[in-house]
């Protein structure tokens, strides 16, 4: 170990653990270093890895039709590839979310969640025609009050004169 190595014991940077260990002979010198990983952490880690992961593309979903199957493959893909996988929460919330829009519109919302690299699944922005709809105005309109023009020719200004 080096001095820099060290001082990061001594700063109290690393948790320490004393432990004796033969130097020579039969004579032990306390030895300080960094603290293992418990033993529990380690099994309930081994047992994680064990478990199976959950794939979404298994799942029963709401509409039976090729394209909305296709479709939510796709989805599952496209979190695959931005590296969001989908847990068993979020695919229960996403496919509940669909079968209240409908098929033909959950096809819609899921090609254009997939197509925006979109994490959720959000219904398509539109009136009835199929034209998106009218931009909403930002904020308040500005309009002058007659109250606040202001005075013409010194009549209302307030000065007698």
């Amino acid at each position: 170990m080096t001095g820099t190595d060290c001082s990061r014991y001594r700063n109290g940077l690393f948790p320490l653990q004393e432990r004796t260990v033969p130097v020579t002979g039969t004579r032990t010198e306390p030895l300080k270093e960094p603290l293992k990983e418990s033993r529990k952490k380690r099994a309930t880690k081994k047992e994680k890895k064990n478990e199976p992961k959950f794939d979404p593309n298994t799942v029963s979903l709401p509409f039976d039709s090729p394209p909305f199957r296709q479709s939510w493959l796709e989805f599952c893909q496209h979190r695959r590839d931005i590296k969001e996988p989908l847990t068993k929460l979020a695919v229960t919330k996403l496919l509940n979310e669909c079968k209240r829009l409908g098929e033909p519109t959950s096809i819609q919302a899921i090609d254009l969640s997939t197509a925006n690299r979109w994490r959720g699944i959000f219904p398509p922005k539109s009136s009835g025609d199929g034209t998106p709809p009218a931009p909403k105005p930002m904020g308040k309109p500005f309009v002058q009050k007659a109250s606040d023009s202001f005075p013409q020719d010194g009549a209302e200004s307030g000065v007698a004169g």
